[in-house]
């Protein structure tokens, strides 16, 4: 069975509709502490939704994440889901603190005791939504070419049994554990080595489109600290605002790995042994800790 085409006589039409719609709903609580006894703090939290019926226009326009694409364009409305940069929940911590001064007399001391103060930003929040996708056109509709058509959620799954609890276990011979493919029952699920279960999809008959709704995963939250360390040392020479600045600034403070969204194009289990690479974080959106130093100058 060849693609179905509408009108058979087009061999190749691209189709860029300005259409689509999109909503946000969203609830934000902020708290500001303004300087006093040297500490001054700002927090915010977000608990939003941002729901569309389309993807981005091109790959570059969702800032790096796992972009899905409608795969109905004569049915937009059954790809309603969460939008490709939809975060539900979003907390910053920012703050200042200055160190009380630990030597009252001036001289050699106090420029080393003295003008020191700490700056921070806190940072958590949920991941981004994704989909699984099959690794060709199963339903034959000749749109996005290959990697597009959603698959189908196993009878007795849901979006939540796939990225939490154990896996079903799928596939045959010798596990990812013993250098294999096939996935053990059993195996935790919501982990770097298997974030979402690839047992949880069945494909497709030809000619059909998968009933996985779009964007109906999540993958993994963010968390970091960045922190910096400064000290002002006065320079009379420089004048009456005259000091030399030594900073140490520290991302990712506490070393976290923080995991980017799975890519979902071209997995699939098809009853057999699911592809190698299904289900495995195999990159971060965050750098290791870092660390560097600085000295400025200001008069």
């Amino acid at each position: 069975m060849g693609p179905c085409r509408v009108n058979p006589n087009i061999d190749t039409l691209q189709v860029d509709p300005a259409s689509g719609d999109s909503h946000y709903h969203a609830v934000q609580v902020g708290l500001t502490k303004r300087l006093s006894h040297g500490l001054q703090l700002q927090s915010w939290f977000t608990y939003g939704k941002s729901i569309d019926t389309t993807g981005d226009a091109q790959g570059g326009d969702e800032g790096g994440q796992n972009a899905s694409a409608g795969q109905d364009a004569l049915h937009q409305k059954t790809q309603r889901g969460p939008s490709n940069f939809d975060v539900t929940k979003n907390w910053r911590v920012n703050g200042i603190y200055n160190l009380p001064n630990f030597v009252s007399s001036r001289g050699a001391l106090e420029k080393i005791a003295n003008g020191w103060w700490l700056s921070g930003i806190l940072s958590v929040q949920s991941g981004y939504p994704f989909d699984v996708r099959y690794s060709g056109n199963r339903s034959n509709d000749g749109l996005f070419g290959s990697g597009q058509d959603s698959l189908s959620l196993a009878p007795g799954r849901t979006p939540y049994s796939i990225t939490n609890g154990v896996s079903s276990g799928c596939g045959t011979g010798a596990t990812r554990a013993n250098g294999g493919t096939a996935i053990a029952a059993g195996t935790p699920l919501g982990t770097p080595t298997l974030w979402f279960d690839p047992c949880g999809f069945i494909v497709q008959p030809t000619g059909f489109l998968g009933n996985q709704g779009r964007n109906d995963l999540r993958g993994p939250g963010f968390f970091t600290v960045n922190l910096s360390i400064v000290k002002d040392t006065r320079i009379a020479a420089l004048g009456e605002a005259g000091k030399i600045q030594f900073r140490v600034e520290t991302f990712n403070l506490l070393n976290r790995a923080n995991f980017a969204t799975p890519m979902g194009t071209g997995y699939s289990s098809s009853g057999g042994n699911p592809s190698g690479p299904a289900g495995v974080l195999t990159s971060t959106s965050s750098t290791s800790r870092q660390i560097q130093f600085g000295l400025k100058l200001m008069f």
